[in-house]
């Protein structure tokens, strides 16, 4: 039984690592259009891409938990940005449309794991020491990594601001 949980985290932590990763994706390329204009040939809008980001850094911390309502949201919050990125663009080319499927799989498969964890625990509660073995193997969110995410989340918000700062004055 031991082992259903164990599948269930690792698809989990899949699902929580494709989050995380575009998350700081999002952050590394909205700075790197701010710093070094026309550096990445990467488009991306500064705005949405620097709420995504620091929106997918703290959405992974719900996944780490094991939230199925986060994870659902996260699908939902990435594809809103899809939407809105097709809207913005008069559409995707291939190659990002291909990008985001991929990422849209990874939550989905984020999904799938937080729903089969909470199945296991639900379908264990009888059993108070499996069921505490379970809730054991969800490993806690360490304060570097708050710290981390934090101070991503300045970063990613103060581009924001920049970003609308000069978006409002050429208006």
């Amino acid at each position: 039984m031991l082992t259903k949980s164990n599948k269930a985290t690792k698809i989990s932590e899949v699902g929580e690592s494709v989050v995380l990763f575009a998350g700081v994706i999002h952050i590394i390329i909205v700075y790197s259009h701010l710093l070094f204009p026309g550096f990445l040939p990467i488009e991306m809008d500064i705005l949405r891409g620097s709420l995504m980001g620091v929106l997918f850094l703290w959405l992974s911390l719900g996944i780490r938990k094991r939230n199925r309502a986060i994870a659902i949201l996260t699908l939902v919050a990435w594809g809103v940005d899809t939407i809105l990125k097709y809207v913005l663009n008069s559409g995707i080319a291939f190659g990002p449309l291909f990008i985001r499927g991929s990422v849209a799989l990874g939550l989905l498969i984020g999904i799938v794991g937080c729903c089969m964890f909470r199945a296991l625990l639900r379908s264990n509660k009888d059993n108070e020491e499996f069921s505490n073995e379970i809730k054991g193997s969800i490993s806690e969110i360490s304060r570097a990594r708050i710290i981390t995410f934090s101070i991503l989340s300045v970063v990613g918000l103060g581009a924001f601001v920049v970003e609308l700062h000069r978006v409002l004055t050429y208006i």
